[in-house]
């Protein structure tokens, strides 16, 4: 009966094995091709990632770096804003104190005349 059936159909057993074996060849050849294609994806994919995550350490980086450096200069520009402060402060102070002392000298010497 099988040869029978196989004689219907016109494929000998053996073909009928062959056409299963290139089937199944063929099946595997795709799935190699597939597994290639993801495997590709899945190491651009990685790059990927490593290249975001380098790039958010070198922007960590020359961030931390550029708040460093605007910090030595504000601590700069303060150190002076307080130097010259206390110079303007000093002046002013030793400004007010000769003042002071020609005002009294001015009085002194205004009363000394009337007392002559």
């Amino acid at each position: 009966m099988v040869s029978a059936r196989v004689a219907a159909a016109g494929i000998s057993p053996l073909d009928r094995i062959r056409q299963a074996e290139a089937e199944a060849n063929g099946r595997l050849a795709a799935a190699r091709q597939l597994a290639r294609s993801l495997e590709v994806e899945a190491r651009a994919a990685a790059i990927i990632q490593q290249a975001h995550e380098a790039g958010r350490r070198e922007g960590d980086k020359r961030r931390n770096e550029a708040v460093a450096a605007a910090e030595a200069r504000a601590s700069v520009i303060l150190i002076q804003a307080r130097s010259q402060a206390k110079r303007y402060s000093d002046s002013g102070r030793q400004r007010l104190a000769s003042e002071a002392a020609s005002a009294v000298r001015v009085v002194l010497g205004v009363e000394q005349a009337d007392g002559l």
